[in-house]
């Protein structure tokens, strides 16, 4: 039989006393609240009792560092004492029967005290931490008046699908007209009727069968042949007055010509002689050229003009050779053996005549055509010899022609 020997117990005086039961048996139970110290001991003695099996002593301890786990033995051959260790660094967790490193974002999630203030977000797959932005939240579908807490209006709707009902602020219809008749009074029963308003609110009604007698005043019969107006502004209306669109004000307007310009009732317009006669010409300036049917009236004078009365050059006599101008109508040349080259044909008037005279000093001269025209037929130059005579070409639109 085993004992166990209870240090510090005081009994009889004695420090150190042993405990035989009377008579002391050993039962394998666990030691409840409720036991005596006896039976306590008698529990404890026969769960010891229970647990040894055959005979044998300890002769030595050791760790084995194996599955995370290490550790030190002092005195493993007498009385052992075992210090634990694991030879993992950071954060441990379990796997099975062994420790192995807790692995960060995975098992755990790295610290904060390094990120800034604010709204703090997990990255899938990582298990980072970090502060999130304005672009990680979704958009709302809508705006909201107040805060959070107290919104309760939307003012501005986004990203709807479907349909809004009229009560939502929408029309319940998915096409324009179909959004026109939801919002007007029911189209059932209410053909060739107009819209009309009480002030409060809208209803069909038939078309007033009453003639209109009168448009701003006129009475009789009213012709508006103009579209797209933005806005009409007619006041004073007269006979034979016409109405124009005013683009500084945006509006039409009826207005009386003036100038010699009158217009009569049925659309004919005409130019009165006091529109012409003893009027000064603005912007005569005579040109070249030929009249044609789609000239203005003072293209036409102009073109005349320089025909009957063509400017002439600024100086007729010339010492070299030279190429006329078609103003050049007449030209003197005081050297000899020197070429005078004819305008273009097709840009002097018809029939107008240009010459060339030798002048006192030359005893030779040529009057060639421009290049790519001709002259009688021919490319090459007309020669003229002695002073004081002269050669003259006229053309007919195309070439030259000597005369």
């Amino acid at each position: 039989m085993s004992y166990i020997k209870l240090m510090g117990f005081t009994q009889s005086g004695t420090a150190e006393s042993l405990i035989v039961g009377s008579p002391f048996v050993t039962i394998d139970e666990k030691v409840i609240s409720q036991d005596t110290l006896q039976t306590a001991v008698e529990k404890l003695q026969g769960q010891i009792d229970a647990g040894i099996s055959g005979n044998g002593t300890v002769t030595s301890v050791a760790i084995i560092n194996s599955n995370g786990f290490g550790g030190l033995v002092t005195n493993p051959n007498t009385t052992p004492e075992i210090t634990l260790s694991t030879s993992i660094n950071g954060l441990i967790k379990g796997s099975s029967s062994a420790l192995v490193p807790a692995i960060a974002g995975g098992d755990y999630s790295v610290g904060t005290n390094t990120l800034a203030t604010g709204i703090l977000m997990s990255t899938t797959g990582t298990g980072n931490l970090s502060i999130a932005t304005p672009s990680d939240f979704p958009t709302l579908n809508q705006n909201t008046t107040g805060n959070a807490a107290t919104a309760s209006v939307a003012t501005t709707a986004l990203n709807i699908s479907g349909t809004l009902s009229i009560g939502q602020g929408g029309t319940g219809a998915n096409t324009a007209n179909s959004a026109l008749n939801s919002l007007l009074p029911t189209q059932s029963g209410n053909t060739n009727k107009v819209l009309q308003t009480d002030g409060s609110n809208t209803s069909w009604v038939p078309i007033s069968s009453s003639p209109v007698t009168s448009v701003n005043a006129q009475t009789g019969t009213v012709v508006l042949g103009i579209t797209n107006m933005n806005d009409v502004n007619i006041s004073s209306i007269q006979d034979s007055q016409v109405l124009i669109y005013n683009s500084s004000s945006g509006k039409w307007m009826n207005v009386t010509f003036s100038g010699g310009l009158t217009t009569s009732n049925t659309g004919v317009t005409t130019l009165n002689n006091s529109a012409v006669i003893n009027q000064v010409i603005t912007g005569f300036t005579p040109i070249l050229g030929v009249v044609s049917s789609s000239d203005s009236i003072l293209t036409a004078i102009n073109k005349i003009t320089f025909i009957t009365n063509p400017p002439l050059a600024s100086s007729i006599h010339k010492t070299s050779s030279y190429q006329m101008g078609v103003n050049d109508t007449k030209i003197i040349m005081d050297a000899g053996n020197q070429t005078v080259t004819l305008p273009n044909a097709t840009e002097v008037a018809i029939g107008q005549t240009y010459t060339f005279k030798l002048g006192a000093g030359a005893q030779t001269g040529s009057l060639a055509p421009p290049l790519g025209q001709t002259i009688d037929g021919g490319i090459d130059a007309i020669s003229i010899t002695g002073p004081y005579n002269s050669l003259s070409a006229f053309s007919d639109g195309f070439n030259w022609f000597a005369c």
